[in-house]
């Protein structure tokens, strides 16, 4: 997609100038995310900042245990891996919608 550079004008009045300080940690509190990544140190960086923000996480190591895991407890969204073993991430998403009408809209982000 290609997208406009934008300028000063085209920023409404309402977000100039604006110095609000809004705290990540306190937003994500109550947050269960469900991060689906099979590298370890990847699994490590993104759970000391989904941590630090105050979400909980669980880890999946690949697309079958991703499918297991969201059927046994509510995840608000899930960070998928596009290339692991097993199960890709694509194939993953794919049944994951097809698991009913209740996981239709989870967000998904590759």
């Amino acid at each position: 997609m290609r997208f406009k550079k934008s300028d000063e004008k085209s920023i409404p009045k309402a977000g100039r100038g604006r110095h609000e300080k809004v705290s990540v940690e306190t937003s994500l509190k109550g947050v269960n995310v469900l991060l689906v990544e099979d590298n370890r140190v990847n699994q490590l960086v993104a759970k000391k900042f989904i941590s630090k923000w105050g979400a909980d996480m669980q880890v999946a190591e690949n697309g079958v245990e991703a499918i297991t895991m969201i059927q046994d407890q509510k995840f608000n969204i899930v960070l998928m891996d596009l290339q692991m073993p097993v199960m890709g991430g694509l194939e993953a998403t794919e049944k994951i919608r097809l698991l009913g009408e209740e996981y239709k809209y989870i967000p998904i982000i590759a």
